[in-house]
């Protein structure tokens, strides 16, 4: 009898910093490398580096090199970016990808905030994207290409009456205000989508570049439970089309059984694909409902079943089969 050998080696710098791993599997040889950073042993050491070892930023990886049949990795240069509160962070400011041993300039930050969030970045084309940030610098709240921050700042002065900087320490963005950005003068050759958010749950909405807004609702428990639109972006609740629904269950979640009747009930009018009536209630499971159309008529189910660990064991897809079969 023959079998298949995986045989895998690692070793470590102090901290538990992975610095070379081993791979030997079907007659292949993979090695990685990682470097970090270190005042260099021979030659001179990046004057950033040495900055970065002084204040103890030994754990970002500056090199990531795969040697196989051919060479690839990745490379990323700091920088220092100073804040409006005076302080200097160092933080990632190029980012390369290098193949058989020649550099390829990949993208470039040439902001942050003062959380460390990026706020624009070049891309390899040399498209540039602006993120402005809210929640006190904690979420994303735009994602805005084509554009730099110079422009975006003069659209935000306009329609918000400060700067990004003071945008991003404000607790709730002005969701109005916020989706006017994108008619500003500034922006008119940019694609802007945006985003709001539910603290410490989830992203609330997103406004993608055509206007159209995507909604997210939550339960008590933080669980996402549905997500929706509105026809024609009014917002009226004889508008709103739901997209997906999503229905969690626990093994021995007594109550459940009786609201699991009431709710198949309604489902099955709502829906003549659901296959809710199969489900094993006795397990733990994530029911997720698709719609096909507008009015519900149409749908698609999966459920993802898990173990006592929250492992997913078993993924269902119900009547996908031509003869309505799961």
């Amino acid at each position: 009898e023959t079998g298949v050998t995986d045989t895998e080696h690692y070793s470590y710098l102090s901290g538990n910093r992975m610095q070379w791993k081993e791979r030997k599997a079907w007659g292949l040889h993979r090695e990685t490398n990682w470097e970090y950073p270190a005042i260099a042993q021979t030659g001179t050491t990046p004057d950033i580096v040495r900055k970065m070892v002084e204040k103890h930023i030994l754990n970002p990886v500056l090199k990531e090199i795969q040697d196989q049949s051919y060479y690839e990795g990745n490379r990323r240069e700091f920088g220092e970016f100073p804040t409006e509160s005076g302080d200097t962070l160092i933080l990632p400011a190029r980012f390369y990808q290098t193949i058989n041993d020649s550099s390829s300039h990949y993208s470039e930050v040439l902001a942050y905030s003062s959380n460390g969030n990026p706020r624009e970045v070049v891309s390899k084309d040399k498209l540039h994207t602006v993120y402005l940030w809210g929640y006190g610098d904690r979420y994303l709240i735009a994602e805005i290409k084509n554009a730099t921050l110079a422009q975006v700042e003069t659209a935000v002065l306009s329609v918000f009456g400060m700067t990004s900087s003071a945008l991003a320490k404000s607790t709730t963005p002005d969701v109005a205000k916020l989706k006017a950005l994108r008619n500003h003068t500034s922006l008119s050759e940019a694609h802007v989508t945006t985003f709001t958010h539910l603290p410490l749950v989830g992203v609330t909405s997103i406004s993608d570049p055509t206007g159209k807004t995507s909604y997210y609702d939550y339960d008590g428990l933080g669980r996402l439970k549905a997500n929706y639109y509105y026809e024609g972006n009014v917002v009226d609740e004889s508008k709103k089309r739901v997209v997906q629904e999503y229905d969690y269950h626990y093994r021995n979640q007594y109550m459940y059984k009786l609201m699991k009747r009431i709710y198949l009930l309604l489902s099955l009018l709502l829906c003549s694909l659901l296959c809710m009536s199969q489900v094993s209630t006795s397990q733990n499971y994530i029911s997720t409902r698709t719609y096909t159309s507008p009015d519900h008529s149409g749908c698609r189910e999966q459920v993802v079943y898990f173990d006592g660990l929250g492992r997913p064991s078993q993924t269902v897809d119900c009547g996908i089969t031509p003869d309505g079969k799961d």
